[in-house]
């Protein structure tokens, strides 16, 4: 892998900041009912999937199913400012999945003994998704 590649994933990695901070910015005040922390890593992937073309039914759809529908309702649009970010470093299918298997392994969802059952329904509703639309 050339240093191109590691610093754009580096970046996307440290990218999912943003949503955490979000989150965490008022204790927590702004979380929705149903909040995992599993989340944050979720809509990221979805939005490297809308980006890329991975999603074959709208973004908004994408979230509204996989993760839930009050992150879209209800974070001050926050799946689109993700977005936005993630458009600036132009993930590849591969970051992708370095991505997704780097949260599996090392993401800290340890708030809730749920955090992992939670990502790993999350990554088999995103696998049926793309694999029913492929």
């Amino acid at each position: 892998m050339n240093s191109v590649d590691e610093k754009r994933r580096s970046s996307l990695w440290y990218a999912t900041g943003y949503i955490d901070e979000y989150f965490r910015l008022l204790g927590g005040s702004v979380c929705y009912m149903g909040y995992f922390d599993c989340h944050v890593p979720a809509l990221f992937t979805l939005a490297m999937d809308e980006w890329v073309g991975n999603l074959h039914i709208s973004y908004e759809q994408a979230v509204n199913q996989l993760i839930c529908y009050q992150m879209w309702s209800q974070t001050d649009q926050l799946p689109l400012k993700v977005l936005e970010r993630v458009g600036k470093y132009h993930p590849t299918p591969e970051d992708i999945d370095l991505f997704t298997v780097r949260v599996t392994e090392r993401y800290p969802m340890f708030y809730s003994p749920y955090e992992k059952e939670n990502w790993q329904r999350f990554l088999e509703g995103r696998g049926n998704l793309l694999e029913n639309h492929s």
